[in-house]
């Protein structure tokens, strides 16, 4: 018989956080699913712990890469390929969840839903509480996230998703995997292919979200959405804006337009990135941007040079 979930833990070098994850999967009180680990070609103590499950008689696969395949996206085609469940949960390695998670969600599993997310508590590497989610898009959302709603998919879309990903963290999702022979799959993304893949499951039906906190989001050095250096930034940014294109081009087959001032947080990332030293590297003062965006970005660059130069200025001033 075949299972009504598949849960996919496609891991790399989360050895420290892998038990927690597992046994978090483990201990569902839902218990019709199958579970299937992948581990990319880690270099630490992953497969050790791995192979303490390999043979649960929940756990259906587990496949470790002989090399890199260099993208989390890869892993999460592989692991589709192996699900034979009606729903996919892909419960990222270094996040946990409540017992009840899969419980709460499937039970908003009916006729016409395509995706189900619910907020996130987001913590540190030792799982203490930092914030939650729906900060994410409080920009955008304003109070909808406050209470447990159902909504038609295509509304979502061009009224908050084609600006930011309204399931910020993977792991707070199931959706349906018929749908997923249907989509473009971000094969060729390193960093942002789950905001363009969440679209398309948006796009696909209606979308239900639970306002309890069953997803432990882990915030870490490792974490993709971390800053890192100017040249992975930069990828990040044009990836970003690969997708805004994209969407722009979606938002026309629906009859609306995009508001490229909602698109204000992808500047402030790459203002992020401001230092003196960057102020002379051509990759930085030239962002992968639209005209609209970049030219935002100059004006906004310009007074930031000048504010941190009056602040340099009477630093030494008054020393």
């Amino acid at each position: 018989m075949q299972p009504s979930v598949s849960v996919i833990v496609p891991n790399y070098n989360h050895a420290r956080f892998l038990k927690q994850r597992i046994d978090s999967i483990l201990n569902q009180t839902y218990t019709d699913f199958e579970l299937i680990i992948l581990d990319d070609c880690s270099t630490d103590d992953s497969k050790t712990i791995i192979d303490l499950y390999a043979e649960n008689e929940k756990v259906s696969h587990v496949v470790y890469n002989e090399k890199n395949s260099g993208s989390l996206f890869n892993q999460w085609q592989k692991g589709l390929a192996l699900a034979q469940g009606e729903w996919i949960w892909i419960a990222e390695s270094d996040d946990y969840s409540a017992p009840n998670f899969l419980e709460t969600l499937m039970s908003k599993t009916f006729d016409g839903v395509s995706l189900v997310f619910c907020k996130s508590n987001i913590v540190d590497e030792d799982g203490v509480y930092v914030s939650d989610s729906s900060v994410w898009l409080s920009d955008l959302a304003g109070q909808m996230l406050e209470n447990d709603f159902v909504a038609e998919g295509k509304t979502l879309f061009y009224e908050v998703h084609a600006y930011k990903n309204i399931v910020s963290n993977t792991s707070s999702a199931i959706f349906r995997k018929k749908i997923v022979d249907n989509v473009q799959f971000p094969y060729d993304y390193k960093i942002c292919g789950d905001w363009l893949f969440f679209a398309q499951m948006t796009l696909a039906g209606n979308v239900v979200y639970v306002t309890e906190p069953l997803n432990y989001w882990r915030q870490h050095s490792n974490t993709t959405r971390n800053v890192g250096s100017l040249e992975t930034e930069r990828l990040r940014l044009r990836e970003n804006m690969d997708i805004v294109r994209h969407f722009s081009s979606l938002a026309k087959k629906l009859s609306c337009r995009l508001d490229y001032s909602k698109y204000n947080w992808l500047i402030d990332g790459w203002l992020r990135q401001f230092t003196y030293k960057n102020l002379l590297k051509w990759e930085y003062v030239n962002p992968p941007m639209p005209y609209k965006l970049k030219l935002k970005f100059h004006c906004r660059l310009i007074q930031r040079f000048f504010v941190e130069l009056c602040k340099s200025f009477k630093k030494r001033l008054f020393q």
